[in-house]
């Protein structure tokens, strides 16, 4: 499959005047940042794509609910992602959640990625 590459706000990369391309792994990464970063319901194309922030930045947050929402973001992109390492930090004067992860689907691919929500 193939896609248009994004740059780091998400817009459509464009250099030359060309459109520019994305396919294979960095596709792949590329979706899943996307979907983790996208708050459920913000996109109006597809409500249903993202995670849920809400349930990642609220007071009484631990790491089992933090890894079942990301989780539940990658089972949009193939069903049989699972996660392998998990890790996360709160910074409650800056009110920030970093998380960085690895998973594995059935066929043996594995995806890192990290994101920072606000």
């Amino acid at each position: 499959m193939v896609g248009f590459e994004l740059d780091e706000n998400g817009d459509v990369l464009i250099k030359n005047n060309q459109i520019q391309m994305i396919n294979g792994d960095n596709l792949l990464r590329q979706t899943v940042k996307s979907v983790i970063g996208t708050n459920k319901g913000e996109w109006f194309l597809n409500k249903d794509e993202g995670i849920t922030f809400e349930n990642i930045r609220g007071k009484y947050i631990d790491e089992d609910i933090i890894k079942d929402e990301i989780e539940q973001g990658l089972s949009q992109i193939d069903e049989t992602f699972s996660i392998t390492e998990f890790s996360y930090e709160i910074n409650d004067k800056n009110r920030k959640l970093s998380i960085s992860f690895s998973a594995v689907n059935d066929d043996g691919t594995v995806i890192e990625g990290e994101n920072t929500y606000d």
